[in-house]
């Protein structure tokens, strides 16, 4: 009976360890998981600034030439400012948004900027909640002794719209 009175308390404190870090590995699993499908968008808004250059290209050979110049950038920040930049010089051609190619490419835009941004208030919530086991007592202690922390929280602003529509 002592025995199980001593060990009790024990076995109650190695559970508890285990389901603590059993969380902390959940939830650092989902934030790479979405991370993973915000990484996917990204690439996918590159491919459509990299198909909008070549279809402006074709109304006007020196600004597209420009950004093939630099390649396709890999900062969203960069990749938003090119496809505004795209969006702008489009304007300057009334017959650019009537053309099949560039109204398709700008659907898939819109598209791409709606699930990105869907995507990234996932990974967000997934960073919360991590940083929030990390930081509150008593699953920090666990996320210390085990090296667990959350990623930083990941912004993008909409490429199509300056005024954070998300639409042309």
């Amino acid at each position: 009976m002592h025995t199980l009175i001593v060990l009790l308390p024990i076995l109650a404190f190695f559970a508890w360890i285990a389901i603590a870090y059993n969380r902390l590995i959940v939830a650092r699993s989902q934030q790479s998981e979405v991370w993973s499908k915000v990484d996917q968008q990204l690439t996918q808004r590159i491919t459509l600034l990299t198909a909008l250059t070549d279809c402006v290209g074709a109304y006007r050979t020196h600004e597209a030439h420009s950004f093939h110049e630099g390649g396709a950038s890999q900062e969203p920040a960069e990749v938003t400012r090119q496809l505004r930049t795209l969006l702008a010089l489009a304007q300057t051609y009334p017959e650019l948004p009537a053309d099949q190619e560039f109204a398709e490419l700008i659907r898939k835009l819109n598209e791409s900027e709606t699930i990105l941004q869907s995507a990234l208030i996932t990974y967000n919530a997934a960073v919360l909640t991590l940083r929030g086991l990390t930081e509150k007592f008593p699953s920090n202690l666990i996320a210390a002794v085990f090296g667990l922390q959350s990623a930083a929280m990941f912004e993008v602003e909409s490429a199509t719209d300056p005024n954070g529509t998300g639409r042309v």
